[in-house]
């Protein structure tokens, strides 16, 4: 992600900031991956936080569960293929207080990894969002499996500064969504470097799992076949002699 001098950084941020200071003052629902009558950011402030020009509002990082993906607005599908959406009427990943960025995306997808092992997050691990040159740590501190149209969770706290994340499950039922809720902590990776996320190719774990079972019901397959064809083998000759 490019990095603008100082002053741009802060005018983007104030940007971001005050319109989520607007959507505190606002209400919409969220249900699921769509909203009805959601307030969207002018484009003024989505450019200022992209200053590439691809759409990337900034990177969300999953350290324990090795995960690196860009992070856009909105949900639409080019968008969950290639990585996380900003749920609309949530507000923008930015950080401050009054603010809850909900970041929605696929899990249990054969082709990518996306948010597949969201579910092996625990209460206490940390993950991180990279805008422009900021670096934002969130600590996990409530861990939530709802239906669809609850939203309960996912409302903004005036006090608060909160992200988070949201995928459907169980896999291939996508009946429940799991959301994994951050709670923004002074904790920094220094030091650490993000990968080039226009390269990043992950493969399922829900894939490698699956794949996993079907080498075994074949072993299992072949091994009850070498054992029933000498049977019937014996069988048929044992026929034919009488």
């Amino acid at each position: 992600m490019e990095v603008l001098d100082n002053q741009a950084t802060q005018q983007a941020l104030e940007l971001a900031q005050a319109y989520n200071r607007d959507l505190l003052e606002q209400s919409c629902s969220i249900a699921g991956f769509s909203v009805s009558g959601a307030p969207t950011p002018d484009n003024n402030i989505l450019t200022a936080l992209d200053p590439t020009g691809g759409g990337m509002l900034a990177t969300l990082e999953i350290p324990a569960i090795d995960v690196i993906l860009p992070v856009y607005y909105g949900t639409q599908s080019t968008t969950l293929t290639s990585g996380v959406g900003v749920v609309e009427g949530s507000s923008l990943p930015v950080g401050g207080e009054g603010s809850h960025a909900v970041l929605a995306g696929h899990s249990g997808l054969a082709s990518s990894r996306l948010l597949s092992d969201l579910d092996q997050l625990t209460q206490g691990d940390v993950f991180f969002l990279r805008v422009l040159d900021e670096t934002l740590t969130y600590e996990v501190d409530q861990i939530s499996v709802v239906l669809p149209d609850d939203v309960s969770q996912i409302g903004i706290d005036p006090q608060g500064d909160h992200v988070t994340l949201l995928t459907c499950t169980p896999y291939g039922v996508n009946s429940h969504r799991l959301l994994v809720r951050g709670t923004r902590t002074e904790w920094t990776a220094e030091g650490t470097t993000v990968p080039d996320t226009e390269n990043l190719v992950y493969e399922s774990s829900w894939w490698s799992e699956y794949r996993t079972a079907l080498c075994i019901g074949f072993g299992i397959y072949l091994a009850m076949l070498a054992i029933a064809v000498p049977i019937g083998v014996w069988r048929f000759t044992r026929r034919k002699k009488e």
